[in-house]
């Protein structure tokens, strides 16, 4: 039975990928090679629902994947999924402990940012990764087996270490997705990337119209019990098409979420309601019927927030909602090609409505236009409402939603800026407990607001400046922590905000003090990714009252680590240039291909969009010389290792550098960059003694 899936699933990705997947790599076997990273392909088109096409793009599988097949991920709804993909070889025994400790071992790099250590397969997604592991995400890890069975249950440690290091660093601990070969044919055969859903469905109200369309709809009202019902069921599962998915507690959600609880027969009001596709079905007159190939395309915040409010407030479920249905056919078998792509047209055409953004529901506040026309007419400013009101210059204005965030970090409380950092919409929030009340109190002035945001300015103008000179945890930190340094400045002038003189007295000391407070912060920052430390209230508040006892104590300001500060050394010797000592001792083969992995987050950036026009600048080939170790692949001319990776550092932009440091750039694949192969070589030579590499560039 296992052969017979196996045959199945294999005949399946061929068609699916063959030709389209590119084994570029070495590989000790191609057939099994394909395999592995067609599978991790079908992973991520089923994981986001994208073309195959696309899908090929996001696989690293190849030398420096470090165990992570391919990556997927959905930007809007904040998810990372890494995908392992085992393909059974001919022995049958599908032994990965290897694979599973490189994945590990990769899971590390991406935790510390170590990207450079990947393929460059990999690092064209750098950036949207990165972006994600800086906003708290909701990580994945995802394992396609493609055997029968997997017999070694201590390789599954490895993947629970990974789980349990990235929850020290991130609000949610990793989910573990296994894919057994079972599931991965279903997968494969689904038109969808998923097996098809059949729903049964109800409907309170019931309407249809099929004149001069071509195909059915169905609209009309269902109950929000028979909403919940539905997401029991099938979960997220039902949202495979959904642009937005189910995006957890969100503004939009929690006002879902309280019309159900507090006035529900207001609910159809209040609502947009929901949209489904279905390849085949009908409904009765009744309202009763089945739907087959279901999904839902708009609406996915409507109904995981009525299947959650449900669990707890029963009484919601007579609530109604609107809901249309398409039934459009099987749309891949039709000959029509204008039809073949109507589902993931409906899905986007649903999901690119014009929204009513929260800032311009709160212009209509009284408040809002009595500040708009005093910071006008007493201060001489602009103070705009709407986001379709162009933003002032820094000089000459503010908008309400900057206002806000800072009036956030000036409060006395400091889970206002946690809020800021966390979902700011949520601040405008005027009803009951709601923040707004507490921000925009009753008679604050134009004067008092603009003096709170020009604080926050100052203190973030700071912190930028400062970041530059700070690498590692410290940068990130200065990154992520800008919010939460200025509730820690503006409480230390908290007494000061309506004296006469500010100007004299308070403006111009806040830069100092906001260098100094970010130090502190720097140094009594607790463990775990900064993104996730400055949005939990509990660790914020450990950290806000240790600083203000380091201050009240009289403690002198503290140096941040010389390990966080770039150039800085602390009596590191010298040793001899590695790349000549490599070539000297023939540590590496002539000829050997090496790619150049730029150091920093902006070069890498720069770098792998300059290369997408040509692939070759990126490598070059190994020269056992001892003035010129590299041979570039765009002109064939020879170089030092550290003049080829200024020149291309400096063909990047405006910006000139006079120095790099060459052999941490340059990576022999599998093996490590040149200062890695030179180290140890060193050690080989001298003995196992620490070595330590003097700051000759830059960065």
């Amino acid at each position: 039975m296992a052969n017979r899936f196996t045959t199945n699933l294999s005949n399946a990705l061929k068609s699916e990928f063959l030709g389209k997947i590119h084994l570029d790599g070495p590989g000790a076997d191609p057939e099994h090679e394909f395999h592995t990273r067609a599978l991790s392909a079908m992973m991520v088109r089923y994981l986001v629902d994208c073309p195959s096409k696309r899908a090929v793009d996001h696989v690293t599988k190849g030398t420096d994947d470090h165990g992570i097949h391919a990556v997927a991920y959905d930007e809007r709804q904040n998810r990372l999924w890494l995908i392992h993909s085992i393909w059974p070889p001919d022995s049958g025994d599908s032994n990965d402990g290897k694979g599973f400790r490189d994945f590990a071992a990769g899971v590390e790099h991406i935790l510390n940012a170590r990207h450079e250590e990947f393929n460059n397969s990999y690092r064209r997604h750098e950036v949207a990764i990165e972006s994600l592991m800086n906003s708290d995400p909701q990580i994945t890890f995802v394992v396609a087996l493609a055997g029968s069975t997997y017999n070694h249950p201590e390789h599954w440690q490895a993947l629970e270490k990974c789980a349990d290091e990235i929850r020290r660093w991130y609000s949610h601990r990793p989910f573990t997705e296994v894919l057994t070969l079972d599931k991965l044919v279903q997968i494969a055969r689904a038109d969808m990337g998923e097996p098809p859903i059949s729903l049964e469905v109800n409907f309170a109200a019931l309407g249809t119209d099929t004149k001069d369309l071509p195909h059915e709809i169905y609209f009309g009202t269902v109950t929000a019990a028979e909403v919940a019902r539905w997401y029991d069921i099938h979960g997220e599962q039902l949202f495979r098409r959904n642009i937005r998915g189910a995006l957890g507690r969100t503004t939009v959600n929690q006002s879902i979420r309280t019309t159900l609880i507090e006035r529900p027969q207001h609910f159809w009001d209040f609502n947009n309601g929901i949209t489904m596709i279905a390849r085949s079905g009908s409904i009765d007159a009744g309202g009763r019927g089945e739907l087959n190939g279901v999904a839902i395309v708009n609406g996915a915040q409507t109904v995981s927030s009525i299947a959650e409010t449900i669990k707890e407030h029963p009484q919601a479920g007579k609530a109604k909602v609107l809901m249309k249905v398409s039934i459009i056919g099987d749309t891949k078998r039709d000959s029509d090609e204008s039809r073949v792509d109507l589902p993931r047209e409906i899905t986007r055409a649903a999901n690119t409505q014009n929204r009513v953004d929260i800032r311009d529901l709160a212009s209509l506040y009284e408040q809002q236009d009595d500040l708009k026309q005093e910071f006008y007419t007493v201060l001489g400013l602009e103070y705009t409402t709407r986001h379709t009101e162009a933003a002032p210059a820094d000089d000459d204005g503010c908008t309400s939603e900057e206002a806000l965030i800072a009036l956030a970090c000036g409060h006395a409380d400091h889970r206002y800026a946690v809020q800021a950092k966390t979902l700011s919409d949520v601040l405008w929030d005027r009803n009951g407990g709601g923040a707004y009340r507490n921000l925009f109190r009753s008679g604050i002035t134009a004067e008092e607001v603009w003096r709170h945001v020009r604080l926050m300015r100052i203190v973030q103008s700071t912190i930028s400046t400062a970041r530059k000179k700070y690498t590692g945890k410290a940068a990130q930190v200065a990154d992520h922590g800008d919010l939460l340094t200025a509730h820690l400045v503006a409480r230390q002038f908290a007494d000061r905000i309506h004296d006469d003189d500010w100007e004299e007295s308070v403006h111009d000391r806040v830069a100092s003090i906001a260098g100094e407070t970010l130090k502190r912060v720097i140094t009594l920052f607790p463990n775990g990714h900064p993104s996730s430390v400055v949005k939990d209230e509990q660790k914020a508040r450990d950290l806000v009252n240790q600083v203000f006892s380091q201050i009240a104590s009289g403690s002198a300001v503290p140096e941040v680590p010389s390990e966080f500060v770039k150039g800085r050394s602390s009596g590191k010797r010298r040793t001899p240039d590695l790349a000549p000592l490599i070539a000297k001792h023939r540590a590496i083969k002539e000829g050997t291909m090496l790619e150049f992995r730029p150091i920093t987050r902006e070069h890498r950036q720069l770098f792998q969009r300059w290369i997408t026009a040509d692939p070759r600048r990126s490598r070059a080939t190994w020269v056992n010389d001892s003035k010129a170790q590299l041979r570039w692949e765009v002109d064939g001319n020879t170089y030092a290792a550290s003049r080829l990776a200024l020149n291309l550092i400096n063909s990047l932009g405006e910006k000139h550098y006079k120095s790099i440091r060459g052999p941490e750039c340059w990576y022999v694949p599998g093996l490590g960059s040149l200062k890695d192969i030179g180290l140890r070589l060193h050690d080989e030579l001298n003995g196992v003694d620490e070595v330590d590499l003097e700051d000759e560039g830059l960065f």
